[in-house]
């Protein structure tokens, strides 16, 4: 099974907000790349996007952990005492410290050590998503490799690797066979954990807690009342109640009550055809009626006509 098989898709309509700007920042990256924006800057900049979609992986995404507790990023850096410096120490044998900060990069050292935080992230998680894997891998290029050199003696830098570098990892990553991660793997444990787990650990659901919060489950203008309560059930793992107690908490209720439209429009046509009909019944009548009054003119008048031709007879 490739890994792309096995990785997923965000499953709710707020995961899938984290999802589209995640996409949308590693494609801005790529781009900043290829058009030679100021590498440091580039490199500042991005870092700290990554940190802000961390902050809504973090309030959202909900993993079955099969290791420790979930982490306040989506790269993992550690899993069972078995660190990613670890890995680079042993494989390219390169000590992380405070004179080596970085690697030199080479795009086969970027593969081997994206391939290292994926297996992190099997290891740790019973589901893994794409985009989560598609971080990963920018934050394994930002946190342990110099993707940038000064050139000269002049004050300007030039990125170290190829604008399409990434996207090559990534989509080897995804087509590669599961199989072929199993020495990564190995290096963290058989998936079970060798160190008892914390059973006071308790996951503590996320909850909204602004407006935005509930906004984002409104993913049309179209949505009924319903739909926005069972949106918001799902999204944020709460009954009917609470869901609908929230759109009232902020108001959300009035602005959004399509159902209350729909049948406006429903009763407007209801209406309309009642008042058809009923001129409709009314020109039917109106139009007998003087038929019918016609009719008997020339009844009355045919009978005047025979009585004058009786007299003739006679």
């Amino acid at each position: 099974m490739k890994i792309s098989n096995f990785t997923q898709q965000a499953p709710t309509a707020i995961v899938a907000e984290v999802e589209k700007k995640a996409i949308d920042k590693v494609m801005q990256f790529t781009y900043a790349i290829k058009n030679g924006f100021n590498p440091p800057d580039v490199v500042k900049r991005y870092d700290e996007a990554l940190d802000e979609i961390d902050l809504m992986w973090k309030g959202c995404v909900k993993h079955s952990i099969r290791y420790g507790h979930q982490l306040s990023s989506i790269i993992v850096r550690e899993c069972n005492h078995y660190k990613m410096t670890d890995y680079a120490n042993e494989r390219f044998n390169f000590k992380f410290n405070k004179s080596n900060r970085r690697m030199d990069y080479t795009f086969d050292k970027f593969l081997d050590m994206s391939k290292m935080a994926v297996a992190f992230l099997i290891a740790k998680y019973k589901e893994v998503y794409t985009f989560e894997v598609e971080i990963a891998v920018v934050r394994v290029l930002l946190y342990y490799f110099d993707v940038y050199v000064a050139l000269g003696y002049i004050d300007t830098f030039s990125f170290c690797l190829a604008s399409d570098d990434i996207y090559k990892v990534i989509n080897t990553i995804l087509q590669t066979d599961m199989l072929s991660l199993k020495p990564y793997v190995d290096k963290v444990g058989d998936l079970v954990p060798t160190v008892q787990i914390k059973t006071d650990y308790k996951f503590v659901k996320p909850k909204p807690t602004t407006k935005e919060d509930i906004e984002r489950c409104i993913t049309s203008d179209y949505m009924t009342q319903t739909e926005i309560v069972e949106s918001i059930m799902e999204n944020w793992d709460v009954c009917r109640r609470t869901a609908y107690n929230l759109m009232k908490k902020y108001g959300l209720t009035r602005q959004y009550k399509k159902t209350d439209e729909a049948s406006e429009g429903v009763a407007e046509v209801h209406q309309q055809a009642s008042d058809i009909a009923e001129y409709s019944w009314k020109y039917t009548a109106e139009k007998y009626q003087k038929e019918v009054v016609e009719k008997d003119k020339e009844i009355a008048e045919l009978k005047a006509e025979i009585e004058r031709l009786k007299k003739f007879d006679k």
